[in-house]
């Protein structure tokens, strides 16, 4: 974690980003329609994983900063810290899906594959879909990131500039109001882009300039995008003004931004959509609605718990 006072205002945001991706997974078929149809709040949420995106490019930039990796102890770190959990949860989640279908304790939907092999197959990058189709963020960053350290390498943070004006254009001729969640072109260009503005973010040392920049994209992505560009903006805005909102001082968050990778590997689906099978028992809509935030938080508070509770043990490979 970051060692300035200061930069622990990434951590404010780390949380409002995983609970803004929580937040998007909500919904559940076996709800009650009104209740679902109040609950749909989750697109104002998609902006979450760009956020994470841009914080991820921050965070880059300010080990660069203290470690200068190369290219090569670069792609070792990142492959133990994305790729190799990837495919241990796929694993996980495999083995669960399994156990379910042959007890017939629950039957998921026909698009999970019967054989334990082809649930495992299918759910690997690039195919990202099946059992672990929530968790094409991590394939994605990590091509993203390696991507991006191979630029900082040939030439620095100038290269990482080219790149993200290179992705904003692809995203803005291409992906105007593309999706901005999925294993889809238009978040593979929108990632990019709020990844290599989290890098110059870090890397920049004049606020005006900083804003200028932010403006004038903010202009371009509306002009193009109009209003549903305004969740491609966000992030960059936010990550931009996290010093000015003070959000170091928002403590309250940081143990949540701490543990918010292990958060998003474990509560979805079967943490998540557990609870929400359980709230769907309640006869009265309104109770559901209370119930599904309620099984979202209590979701959160798990995956948070069991982060602290192994990060010091042999455990703590399990989490992210």
């Amino acid at each position: 974690m970051p060692a300035s006072v200061k930069d622990t205002a990434i951590l404010s945001l780390k949380a409002v980003a995983i609970v803004g991706v929580v937040t998007h997974h909500i919904l559940n078929r076996r709800i009650d329609p009104q209740a679902n149809e109040w609950l749909e709040i989750y697109p104002y949420f998609s902006w979450a994983v760009l956020l994470f995106f841009a914080i991820s490019g921050w965070l880059h930039a300010l080990s660069q900063e203290k470690r200068g990796r190369t290219f090569g102890q670069f792609l070792a770190v990142r492959a133990q810290r994305l790729a190799v959990p990837f495919v241990a949860v796929v694993i996980l989640y495999s083995i669960l899906w399994q156990v379910m279908q042959v007890t017939g304790i629950f039957q998921p939907e026909a698009r999970v594959p019967s054989g334990f092999l082809q649930k495992i197959f299918y759910s690997l990058w690039p195919l990202n879909q099946t059992v672990a189709d929530q968790l094409y963020f991590l394939p994605m960053l990590c091509v993203i990131s390696v991507g991006a350290h191979g630029l900082v390498c040939i030439g620095g943070w100038r290269f990482i500039t080219f790149a993200t004006g290179i992705a904003l254009v692809l995203g803005l001729t291409f992906f105007p109001t593309s999706p901005n969640m999925g294993f889809l072109p238009g978040v593979w260009a929108w990632g990019s882009f709020c990844y290599g503005a989290g890098f110059l973010i870090r890397t920049n040392k004049s606020s005006r300039l900083l804003w200028t920049c932010v403006g004038v994209l903010a202009l371009a992505v509306f002009i193009r995008a109009g209003w549903a560009g305004w969740a491609k903006v966000l992030p960059v805005i936010l990550l931009g003004a996290m010093y000015w909102l003070k959000l170091d001082r928002w403590k309250f968050l940081h143990p949540l931004g701490e543990a918010s990778g292990t958060v998003y590997i474990y509560h979805q689906p079967f943490l998540l959509q557990g609870l929400l099978i359980g709230v769907s028992l309640i006869p009265v809509w309104q109770l559901q609605v209370a119930g599904v935030l309620g099984a979202a938080s209590v979701a959160i508070l798990i995956c948070s718990l069991y982060y602290f509770a192994v990060r010091n043990t042999w455990l703590k490979f399990t989490l992210l």
